[in-house]
């Protein structure tokens, strides 16, 4: 080991050469910190991002649902609809007993009878449902014809129908035979 004297040029040196050294060191701590506060600084604003953009999706499905028309407000002019699988037109402002639909696929004019044909679950007749009935019917094996008190909606029962989990299959009847040509006098 190397002889140290403690000459008061070299005691003159120590204090500068520990500030030196505290200095170097807070500096490094300083850098080391400031990059931590940097990647927490990018996370809080990277959750503040998704809090945004869950915000934004929110507001857009809350405006979609604003701007929805209800299912018995009156629409004039033609209108789609898809029911029963299928895809109709009409002229009337509700679906209603009566009223005429043109079906696409068959490429015909078709009339409201104002009664759903219904199917349960195998095995489980038909007890309740969410619409207040007239009349049903057994017609086949968990199959019912059901004829509901107020027909001035039929596609809003239709709906309630289709939501009700004990039903499989729900379908509104609707005639396409036409009017029978008798001969007029």
């Amino acid at each position: 080991m190397p002889n140290l004297k403690f000459t008061t040029k070299n005691l003159l040196l120590m204090p500068f050469m520990v500030l030196i050294t505290v200095l170097f060191s807070c500096t490094q701590a300083e850098t080391q910190t400031s990059a931590a506060e940097v990647n927490q600084k990018k996370v809080a604003e990277q959750s503040q991002l998704e809090n945004t953009n869950q915000e934004q999706q929110i507001s857009r499905s809350n405006e979609i649902k604003k701007h929805k028309t209800p299912i018995s407000k009156p629409v004039f002019g033609k209108k789609t609809i898809s029911f029963n699988g299928e895809k109709f037109e009409y002229q009337a402002n509700l679906i209603q007993q009566g009223t005429k639909l043109f079906n696409f696929s068959m490429s015909e004019y078709g009339e409201v009878k104002g009664s759903f044909v219904v199917v349960t679950k195998p095995g489980k007749p038909l007890r309740v449902t969410p619409v207040v009935l007239k009349h049903k019917k057994k017609i086949a094996k968990d199959t019912y014809r059901i004829f509901p008190t107020k027909v001035d909606n039929l596609e809003a029962i239709y709906h309630l129908l289709k939501a009700n989990e004990e039903l499989t299959t729900v379908e509104l009847e609707i005639d396409y035979s036409g009017k029978a040509k008798v001969a007029e006098f």
